[in-house]
């Protein structure tokens, strides 16, 4: 019987990073949230683009920045992971995130380009499901260990400092904060 386990794990974070001081001052958001930055137990944030950028990226901009970063981000990570190790045993590419949108080719998909994984991979993409799209991407990778005996990876990028959407010239206009 197969008994799939975690053999590593490998992280990396965005070279940038900003104080919860700084991001709020930046981002003008109005006094009274100050609190929810202050008691958040956060000291520093780290940052895909320039804390100054935020505010002038569109939309797409920002997913532009998501797919680059993301993939970068996730190619540094899995290296660390695989440890030297060679990439044909993998099978399957697990990829979640919450914060970008890459409608295809995905960021597992550059990740295998970019580390040679094999043509018969399986990619499989939890997108926008939450922060919490690790945990089904471990229970996807242990059922394709199971059923098919071959290695799996899992990959999670989340990429916060890409989701803000400014509503004019103020952080939030209306004072709802979704």
């Amino acid at each position: 019987m197969i008994c799939p386990k975690i053999i590593s794990i490998g992280y990396a974070v965005p070279e940038l990073s900003y104080t919860q001081a700084e991001i709020f001052a930046e981002l003008q958001y109005p006094r009274h949230f100050w609190r929810l930055f202050r008691d958040s137990g956060v000291e520093k944030r780290h940052f895909r683009v320039p804390l100054e950028r935020i505010r002038r990226l569109s939309w797409q901009e920002q997913q532009e920045e998501y797919i680059e970063g993301a993939t970068l981000l996730s190619k540094e990570a899995a290296l660390l992971c695989l440890d030297g190790r060679d990439t044909a045993p993998i099978g399957c590419v697990i990829y979640g995130s919450c914060t970008g949108f890459a409608p295809g080719p995905t960021v597992a998909h550059y990740l295998g380009r970019q580390l040679g994984f094999a043509p018969s991979t399986y990619y499989n993409n939890i997108i926008g499901q939450g922060c919490e799209s690790g945990f089904p991407g471990l229970k996807r990778a242990y059922d394709f260990v199971m059923v098919t005996g071959r290695m799996a990876l899992v990959v999670n990028c989340e990429l916060s400092s890409l989701t803000y959407f400014p509503e004019g010239d103020r952080a939030d206009p209306e004072n709802d904060y979704e």
